[in-house]
């Protein structure tokens, strides 16, 4: 006879589940002994009567209901009803019925004018709570589906759910282009077959006849105020020549190889023109002015002879080994004080990869000759590395070319920039580099790098630019030399403003070169009166011409911009020097010539003539151009975009065309973007002046496609072939509102009233493939699943619901509308990161009535309250918690704090099944019964069908667990575009009549009770909730093997009991050597939301792998403490570092803590900031805030914080009595 005893925890098991038990138990081994080589998976562990009363049971909310009036309906008929009723308050603001119907009726026409319609899906990307309310119903109302987005995830992440999702559209604020780059939202592609080059367009070979360039039509005074590319003022550019013959690979090819110059006496005329004026600082902007050796050395010696006292500058690069000594000799003599030389690499092997082939050895003896015999002259030289295949030892040998020479003024070593379309990106892709990466390059500034298109880690570029930092540029015997020939040229303000831009940090950083530039330039004040009047020159500005004259009634109004400056507020120090649009003049020039009157032109520049979009948009208001004319460098291709979009927004029937650097280079992405109308290629002159009179000749249109291809040098889509082309193929439109006010004031503000797209919204959750995915909810989910909760929560007018949750999650849906179709009040709150105090205050200040938080945070505010520090008001009467496991002691906390009259309902559900799929309402009877091991997440809400299944998809019998699936009309449609994911996640319903119907696999393991509710118990895959956000484990591996040093990685969850859980990382390198922690982390920060990163990072050799080559678990030991590579332990000095040392030990669970810890990257987060807060203001009795706290994150600083809030206490001294008796309390 066989026996079996089961021993169980009565507080999870009855005896009469252990009886049934023991029936599934005996069944199975009934079967077995009949046939033993039956799969285990195949046997039932109940009769056919009990599967079908289970069936029954699983199926009971799923006929499938009435889901109840259109939402958007129901609004629309509340404003009616209720018109001056408050449906919003934010902050110091309310928004009646009519006024957000209003709104959201304003916005939606517009939308619709703009071509938004029932097929389109609309990205939202800010963080203002009001505004994603009125953008949700105008998206509805548009006919269109709603896609909100987390704007303070990682620009990469954001451009990869766009580009997934193939979105129509973003609406934003200009403040969140500051920090996710508009093209980013705007998702240019490459047009191949659509676009129409016309032919080349022959050079222009004489440029004798071109027309000065008008400085008239520029406020000069304005330019001459700023430092030019030279670093100097009151400076006047020339362009000599153009055209370059070499072909060297990392060009962006825009000139013709062909090299063109003016002749001697033209190039004279135009400097005696403006020596004339009062000009004494002149700029050779050509590269290679020295190529035609006899014109460049006639030009110096008319100046010799004319005796005219000028400042010459070379700011560009000249080619060095062309130089002779007495060439050098000539133009110092004429009044060159600056050549800069271009060498990019002091490697043979890459001078003849790149086919640049300076002759080295010149190119060192021309630099030790103007370093030596004048020193007077400052010797710029420009280097880069960073060359595909370039090895470590051949960027060494560019550090040691100028190491090896003495006294050069200037020396840089750039990181290689990687264009779209030049011979430098055929050669990166062959050596491994993806064109994505090549394209994310090109949108760097000089000094930024990007590690995926580098041939060595990022850490010895750093490496290599900290050396000639500290190795040359900063040895006292070099700058003082240099600084002393320096102050003889350039004057005080132009030598500190180069410094400032030169230095990394600026010139307060380094001590040593601002004290030597203060010492000697007080030594050197005499300035000999011939010098000053070069520094200082009297200028005589003529009247400036708004734009060229024109006494023709009805003129071609032309508007030049030139975009290639940011705004002053958005610039940084190495673009405080400012150029003149010399090649806009040249335009405007000709343009004058060839037509007079019948044109009118203005030229603008970004920065210098309007300073941000107010001022543009009025230019455009004041000036109403037909054509506008726009150049950039491709740097500035973010901010060229989103001018381009605001202009066809502002000026709609205005003409926009695009020349110069990036245009040429980039034109099939370029034209992507349907607000530019057609590309010219190359020189301008010409092309744009025969475009011009085309334009005249239409009546100030755009030409038609037959005219346009008659017309040499310039690239447009045909009109044909733009109804072609797919819709993901155009960029986006990206709509700024906050630029769009009076666009958006004219709008009706009537109901649209058009069709409904089936699909209503978007959510993107973390993905198991690396990237995350979108969820698409259908109209009748949300509608069926707002419907229902309404009745639930059992809203009323007068009721206030407090919208806590952030807009990318689905929860916000649910609490903005379901208050608004009960004719109740949404109350926003203007940031989640609140401390307990604020949190209460905000409840009372907004009569807050009802409230769905997530677990965590409300077991935070119930601990304040258990401290009587802080009172709930007596207003809210219902409570749901939802997004993560509910915190038994919740439930011995709401008694404590006498809440158990609130209704506390605990929610459960995936974004796959639309918000909530079971609740489960906490009687008060609970509050009074032992605590049990696990709450309930309740039963299925109607419209639900839940189902408990094994592997086989078998139902399992009450109290065995296995995976909780859902049916019924609220599941989602599927995955965004992932047909594949959406049929392993989504599968047949089996145990429904209907044949359409389907089961969501959750993923999450269950087990139905007895009394019909059910029993959550984990996760049956790699998925983890880390702050109430689901997290795929996969993802964030994906994301780390992206790195060049990572060859594998193994993400790890750890639970942390009271404080939470964290992320850690294991990882094994290409090479063991290098591993920076720190540099890892910022590489992960443009990928990965912050909750995604890594708390810690072990790094182990290769015997960690497996044979299959993942890392072996049960071969790494979990380490609880931080590993900080390169990091000097700092130790706590002070009682204030010490008592918060051991509420960061306690709070964050970590071991060692030192001065320079980090809150954030030591698993800090917005609840242990609300925990932290609580013990720092207990201990310390401070007033800290969180906002405090975050501006302080390390150890150091936060103790620095709370001595200050301490001292500025101040507190009256009491005397107090001593005694000699002390009492034992007994805590």
């Amino acid at each position: 006879q066989l026996t079996a005893e089961f021993d169980y925890q009565t507080g999870l098991f009855d005896s009469a589940t252990l009886v049934r038990f023991g029936r599934f138990y005996t069944a199975i081994l009934e079967k077995i002994m009949k046939d033993p080589n039956r799969k285990l998976s195949g046997i039932a562990l109940y009769s056919d009567a009990e599967r079908e009363k289970i069936a029954a049971f699983c199926n009971q909310h799923t006929v499938d209901q009435n889901i109840g009036p259109d939402l958007l309906t129901q609004f629309e008929e509340q404003a009616s009803r209720t018109p001056d009723h408050p449906a919003v308050l934010f902050e110091n603001r309310q928004w009646s019925y009519a006024d957000l119907n209003s709104e959201a009726n304003r916005l939606a026409h517009f939308l619709i004018r703009h071509g938004i319609s029932n097929r389109s899906l609309i990205a939202v990307c800010h963080d203002r709570p009001a505004d994603n309310l009125i953008q949700l119903l105008a998206i509805w109302k548009a006919g269109a589906a709603y896609m909100p987005l987390d704007f303070k995830s990682p620009p990469e992440r954001i451009g990869s759910m766009l580009k997934d999702s193939e979105a129509d559209a973003v609406l934003t604020f200009d403040a969140v282009t500051q920090t996710v780059p508009y093209l980013i939202l705007k998702n240019l592609n490459d047009l191949e077959k659509e676009i129409h080059c016309t032919a080349k367009r022959a050079q222009i070979t004489d440029l004798d006849p071109l027309p000065f360039p008008d400085r008239n039509l520029l406020d000069q005074r304005k330019y001459d105020s700023f430092f030019s590319d030279a670093c100097v003022k009151n400076n006047i550019s020339i362009l000599s020549s153009r055209g370059c013959p070499y072909q060297c690979s990392f060009c962006h090819n825009i000139w013709p190889k062909k090299h063109i110059v003016r002749t001697t006496e033209n190039l004279y005329e135009e400097v005696r023109y403006y020596y004339d004026k009062g000009y004494r600082t002149f700029s050779m902007i050509d590269d290679i002015f020295n190529l035609d050796r006899r014109r460049s050395e006639s030009f110096f010696n008319l100046i010799v002879k004319n005796r005219l006292k000028l400042r010459i500058l070379f700011p560009n690069g000249l080619r060095g080994d062309l130089l002779t000594n007495a060439e050098i000799d000539l133009m110092a003599e004429a009044g060159v004080i600056n050549i800069s030389l271009a060498l990019e690499s002091g490697s043979p092997r890459i001078q003849r990869l790149i086919h640049k082939n300076i002759n080295l050895d010149i190119l060192r003896d021309r630099l030790d000759y103007i370093c030596t015999r004048h020193p007077g002259i400052i010797a710029n030289l420009f280097t880069m590395i960073g060359f595909p295949s370039e090895t470590e030892a051949e960027a060494l040998m560019t550090l040691d070319f100028i190491k090896n020479t003495r006294f050069l003024h200037f020396p840089y070593i750039n990181v290689l920039k990687i264009y779209p379309n030049t011979e430098i990106a055929t050669l990166a892709i062959a050596h491994g580099i993806s064109a994505e990466a090549i394209h994310k390059s090109s949108n760097l500034f000089f000094h930024d790098m990007n590690p995926e298109c580098l041939p060595f880690s990022e850490s010895f570029v750093r490496e290599i630019q900290s050396k000639l930092i500290s190795d040359y540029i900063l040895l006292p015997e070099r700058l003082e030399k240099v600084i002393e020939a320096q102050s003889k040229v350039l004057s005080h303000e132009e030598i500190t403003a180069k410094y400032n831009i030169y230095l990394p940090g600026g010139i307060d950083q380094h001590s040593i070169v601002k004290n030597l530039i203060g010492s000697i330039y007080a030594k050197n004040e005499s300035i000999s009166e011939n010098f000053k009047d070069i520094l200082y020159p009297s200028i005589r500005y003529p009247r400036m011409k708004n734009a060229s004259p024109s006494k023709n009634e009805n003129p071609l109004k032309t508007l030049l911009l030139d975009l290639s400056q940011h705004f002053s507020h958005e610039s940084d120090k190495f673009e405080d020097t400012i150029e003149t649009p010399i090649g806009l003049l040249y335009l405007a020039g000709y343009l004058n010539q060839v037509y007079g009157n019948r044109v009118r032109v203005s030229i603008k520049k970004s920065m210098v003539d309007f300073d941000d979009y107010e001022e543009l948009n009025q230019i455009i208001r004041d000036f109403k151009p037909h054509v506008i004319g726009i150049r950039t460098l491709s740097y500035y291709k973010s901010f060229f975009h989103k001018t381009v979009s605001l202009i066809k927004s502002w000026a709609p029937e205005a003409s926009i065309i695009s020349g110069g650097p990036y245009a040429t280079s980039e034109y099939r992405t370029l034209l992507s973007d349907r607000n530019i109308d057609l590309i010219i290629q190359g020189e301008g002159e010409t092309t744009f002046a025969e475009l011009i009179g085309a334009f005249i000749k239409n009546n100030h249109a755009l030409p038609g496609d037959k005219q346009l291809r008659a017309i040499d040098g310039v690239v447009f889509i045909p009109k044909d072939r733009s109804q072609t082309i797919r819709s993901n193929h155009w960029s986006r439109s990206v709509f700024i509102l906050d630029r769009l006010h009076s666009e958006l004031s004219t709008e009706k503000t009537d109901n649209p009233g058009v069709d409904a797209a089936t699909l209503a919204y978007v959510i993107f959750t973390s993905g198991s493939t690396g990237v995350p995915k979108g969820v698409e909810i259908t109209r009748t989910a949300i509608t069926s699943h707002v419907n229902t909760v309404k009745h639930l929560y059992d809203l009323k007018s007068t009721d206030h619901f407090l919208n806590f949750a952030f807009a990318h999650l689905d929860v916000s849906i649910e609490q903005m509308l379901t208050p608004l179709i009960s004719g109740a009040t949404v109350a926003l709150l203007p940031t989640r990161a609140l401390s307990a105090s604020i949190f209460f205050k905000k409840l009372s200040d907004l009569r807050i009535t009802a409230m769905d938080l997530p677990p965590l945070f409300w077991r935070e505010m119930l601990l304040e309250l258990y401290k009587k520090q802080h009172t709930l008001p007596k207003s809210i009467r219902i409570i749901i918690l939802g997004g993560d496991v509910m915190p038994v002691d919740i439930l011995a906390l709401t008694k404590e704090c006498g809440l158990e009259h609130i209704r506390l309902l605990n929610a459960y559900g995936p974004t796959e099944a639309t918000v909530t799929s079971t609740i489960h309402e906490i009687p008060p009877v609970m509050f009074s019964q032992p605590l049990p091991p696990r709450i309930s997440i309740g039963r299925p809400l109607p419209n639900r069908s839940i189902y408990i299944l094994d592997r086989a998809g078998n139902l399992r019998p009450m109290g065995l667990p296995g995976e909780l699936c859902i049916g019924g009309p609220c599941l989602a449609a599927g995955y965004l575009n992932r047909p594949l994911e959406t049929s392993r996640h989504f599968i047949p319903n089996l145990f429904h009549p209907a044949q359409s119907s389907r089961l969501y696999k959750t993923g999450d393991r269950c087990r139905l009770l007895e009394d019909g509710n059910i029993d959550f118990l984990g996760r049956l895959d790699h998925q983890v909730s880390i702050r109430g956000f689901r997290v795929e484990l996969n993802e964030i591996e994906t994301a780390i093997e992206t790195h060049p040093a990572i060859r594998k990685a193994l993400a790890q969850y750890q639970e942390l009991s009271a404080n939470g859980n964290r992320l850690i990382a294991h990882v094994v390198l290409h090479r063991q050597n290098g591993f920076d922690p720190e540099e890892l982390r910022r590489y992960l920060a443009k990928r990965l939301p912050d909750y995604m990163i890594p708390v810690n990072f072990h790094q182990w050799d290769e015997s960690a792998l497996k044979t299959d080559g993942t890392i072996d678990c049960a071969r790494i030991q979990t380490k609880q403490t931080n590993t900080w590579a390169g990091k000097e332990n700092r130790a706590l000095t002070t009682e204030t570092e010490k008592k918060l040392a051991l509420f960061w030990k306690n709070i964050l669970a970590v071991d060692n803590v030192d001065k320079t810890s980090h809150f954030i990257k030591s698993g800090g987060h917005s609840l242990f900031a609300i925990r932290l807060v609580s013990r720092i203001n207990e201990t310390f009795n401070v007033d800290m805030t969180l906002k405090d706290l975050f501006k302080a994150l390390s150890l150091e600083e936060m103790a620095a914080k709370i001595d200050s809030l301490s001292t500025d206490k101040c507190p009256t001294p009491v005397s107090v009595e001593k005694t000699e008796k002390l009492e034992r309390i007994e805590i």
